[in-house]
């Protein structure tokens, strides 16, 4: 993530994955329950009171791996869990021409404004690869800057809500950005995500449905001396 990239004056927006680019109830309720029992497996209580336990630590604190508070091996531990060899068949299994049609309504809204979509999700970069791929796509055709800019926890080895997820992001991008405090667009599914961004100056919208991240994306106000040329 040192080197950057030479571009000229572009509109640069970051978007979480899973909860505002894709949205699946069938990849969603696999992750959850594996999650579930990764938590059983790691506070060693059954399946049923880590279930329950899952979702209260999401709710509170963001991320199941945060149950005990943040550590890089428990957010590995994690990803390698949850986001485990079995994943690619299911959502192979689970894309739907929704799925799809989402994808192509944010690419669409990129051409027509000349936007720049950084990738910004707790999600491991190679589950938005999967996911990308079953739809037909390449994660470079939607994302772009994904040779230096790939702020996922695998990358940054963080996780949000943690301010230190955001501090690490703004590290990534601060030969994109003059000031990038100022000038980060972020649109996610999470109010605690959003909380923490704007606290740091971002501009965090939340992400309530499609409609609403398509006005998003189609009215945000672009400050050409955001950017660095």
């Amino acid at each position: 993530m040192s080197t950057c990239p030479i571009n000229g004056f572009s509109n640069k927006v970051l978007l979480d994955f899973d909860g505002v680019v894709f949205r699946n109830i069938g990849v969603h309720s696999y992750v959850a329950n594996r999650s579930s029992k990764w938590l059983a497996e790691h506070s060693k209580t059954n399946t049923k009171s880590a279930s329950i336990q899952s979702e209260y630590v999401y709710r509170k604190k963001g991320h199941t791996s945060l149950y005990d508070g943040f550590n890089v091996e428990a957010l590995s531990s994690y990803n390698e869990y949850v986001f485990d060899d079995n994943i690619r068949d299911i959502v192979a299994l689970s894309v739907s021409a929704q799925d799809k049609d989402r994808i192509e309504n944010f690419l669409t809204i990129k051409k027509n404004r000349n936007l720049e979509y950084i990738l910004c999700t707790n999600a491991p970069s190679m589950f938005c690869e999967i996911v990308l791929n079953s739809l037909g796509y390449d994660i470079t055709e939607f994302f772009d800057f994904t040779d230096h800019y790939m702020l996922t926890s695998d990358k940054l080895k963080d996780i949000k809500p943690q301010a230190s997820f955001f501090e690490k992001s703004e590290s990534a991008l601060s030969c994109l950005f003059d000031s990038p405090m100022d000038h980060l667009h972020f649109i996610d599914d999470s109010p605690m995500n959003v909380n923490s961004a704007n606290a740091r100056g971002w501009h965090a919208a939340l992400a309530f449905d499609d409609t609403f991240n398509y006005r998003y994306l189609n009215e945000f106000r672009i400050d050409k001396r955001s950017y660095k040329h």
